[in-house]
């Protein structure tokens, strides 16, 4: 057993092994609790997250898992049954670790792997879920074999969910009231702080993220469509760049690119990126996103000196002001934003948290457990 003076070890299951948005998010938390915390991450495969977190000095165990959203789709009977031993043993390889580390908190990163909530339960440790996202793509309850209240046993268990945008708790709050529920911003660590000014003759628009239909990125192009004609005079370009396994969305948004003879305009790349390289080359993000999410990537944005373009339904409106950008709830605002009719601001940007206070908040929270 562990003495007063010693840190507790914390198990910390990925939902997958990648820099993607959420796995950036676990490690800040983790950076930012380490002097309290020894952490240990489970990946479910190899990925590009290994050598990060060996380079933040974090341990890494690959406990293979089956994947839950194929679960759900392909019910024969054969990767049933595959699907249930594989998670079973990810299960019992989960708790042999857990006891081998002696830990005394479990973690999981979105609510798309759940055999680490499963080997807590087993083994009476306090668990806790770290929600990004109220969407399908991290949360939707079609995860684990399609059984919805499935997801809620495990979650009526947890001892904490932490969710990182006002929209998100909300949601949770009301469907789930007797879930004990925090809203904590995450440190953004973002190396490099550059302050930018805008081009003068043309706006490098960036889009940053998954490419899936959610995000917006249709909306985006026809809204740009709409100003040129409000302004033929007006010149951008867009960028859009992010990881995507949707091959049938790619083509869709490469059809529009080519149908409305926007290859000079719009250029698309996919795959992983390191935001503090790609940020800095461009004026302004745009976040379209239709789910409820933190958009971290807001905060990134405001440190390289970029200005944001937000819609109201996504990316964590509440975290915009009056110095970082401007937002927007439909298609014709973001016309009349793209093309300048409402404008984006100038000068210095401010936060609307406090990094360290939130951080406060959490070790609070997670003390008691």
């Amino acid at each position: 057993m562990k003495t007063a003076n010693e840190k507790k070890i914390v198990v910390w299951l990925a939902h997958e092994a990648n820099t993607s948005g959420a796995n950036i998010a676990m490690m800040e938390y983790a950076v930012a609790l380490q002097d309290e915390y020894d952490f240990h991450f489970i990946l479910p495969h190899g990925g590009n997250m290994i050598p990060k977190l060996n380079d933040l000095g974090f341990p890494t165990t690959i406990i293979h898992q089956y994947g839950w959203a194929v679960a759900s789709t392909e019910k024969t009977t054969r990767v049933s049954l595959r699907v249930k031993l594989r998670s079973i043993k990810a299960v019992v390889d989960t708790c042999l670790l857990i006891r081998k580390l002696d830990a005394r908190l479990v973690f999981t990163n979105t609510q798309v792997a759940f055999t680490a909530a499963i080997a807590a339960d087993k083994l009476n440790l306090p668990h806790v879920w770290w929600l990004h996202e109220f969407g399908e793509e991290d949360f939707g309850f079609a995860i684990g074999f399609g059984k919805r209240e499935k997801a809620e046993r495990l979650i009526r268990k947890s001892k904490l969910i932490i969710c990182n945008s006002e929209a998100v708790k909300k949601k949770f709050v009301t469907q789930m009231p007797y879930i004990n529920i925090e809203r904590i911003y995450q440190p953004v660590s973002f190396q490099k702080e550059f302050v930018q000014t805008a081009s003068v003759n043309i706006l490098r628009y960036l889009m940053f993220g998954q490419l899936i239909p959610a995000k917006g990125h249709i909306e985006v192009m026809k809204a740009l469509l709409e100003a040129k004609k409000v302004d033929p005079s007006k010149k951008f370009t867009l960028h859009i760049k992010g990881p995507s396994e949707d091959v049938i969305y790619l083509q869709d948004l490469q059809h529009f690119i080519v149908q409305n003879h926007l290859q000079q305009d719009v250029k698309m790349e996919t795959g992983f990126f390191d935001k503090e390289t790609v940020l800095p080359s461009y004026d302004v993000l745009i976040v379209a996103s239709t789910a409820e999410a933190f958009g971290r990537v807001i905060m990134e944005a405001g440190k390289a000196g970029l200005k944001v373009i937000v819609k109201n339904s996504g990316g964590a409106p509440e975290l915009m002001n009056d110095t970082n950008g401007v937002s927007y709830d439909n298609t014709k605002e973001l016309t009349d934003i793209f093309a300048g009719k409402i404008t984006l601001p100038n000068g210095a940007i401010r936060f609307n948290y406090n990094e360290e206070e939130d951080i406060i908040r959490l070790k609070n929270y997670l003390a008691i457990l």
